[in-house]
């Protein structure tokens, strides 16, 4: 947890993609955003994350939001595991973890991706229809193009409310440009 809950509303994102899909890296950047973190600053805030396949809940709280965030991730899966046994274990999580309700889902996938795994579409469709929430896509690892993987989705028939462009890989390298930093801000 960093900073202090302020009494204010909670909303909670829950993150799935599969393995290496850049979970980890998206909290990063998210972070450094919320606690406004700008070019100038001689720091970055790096979360470090939880690799023994355990669900990670952290709260972040910044002055600059009205609400705090709960930023539920959930170990990357493959196709090895069922699709009712990797959303009952993260319901179980969740339960234990006393996370009963989720703002929004965010399904974090790689850009440049041109297929997904495929389980990937029975994992999101099952957790839309037990959170009642269609998810929004963070593809990582993006430029300003349209990414790859838009069309492994459409392909795939999965449902979403929205696309995310987001690049962080400007945000972790010394650079004398602000327009590399630019690039990666949200």
């Amino acid at each position: 947890s960093i900073g202090e809950e302020n009494g204010q509303a909670v909303k909670t994102l829950l993150l799935v993609g599969a393995k290496s899909r850049g979970k980890s890296t998206f909290i990063n950047g998210l972070v450094n955003y919320l606690f406004e973190v700008d070019f100038d600053d001689k720091y970055r805030f790096k979360i470090i994350s939880n690799e023994d396949g355990a669900i990670a809940v952290t709260v972040y709280t910044t002055s600059s939001l009205s609400y705090n965030i709960r930023i539920v991730n959930i170990p990357g899966f493959d196709d090895s595991k069922k699709d009712g046994d990797f959303v009952n274990g993260v319901l179980e999580n969740c339960r234990k973890l006393k996370v009963d309700k989720i703002s929004e889902i965010c399904y974090v996938v790689k850009s440049n991706d041109s297929s997904l795994a495929k389980n990937e579409k029975n994992f999101f469709r099952k957790l839309s229809d037990v959170f009642g929430a269609t998810p929004v896509v963070v593809a990582n690892f993006c430029d300003a193009d349209e990414p790859q993987v838009s069309k492994a989705l459409r392909e795939k028939e999965i449902r979403f409310e929205k696309l995310f462009k987001f690049n962080n890989s400007h945000i972790f390298v010394e650079s004398s440009d602000q327009s590399d930093w630019d690039k990666g801000v949200l």
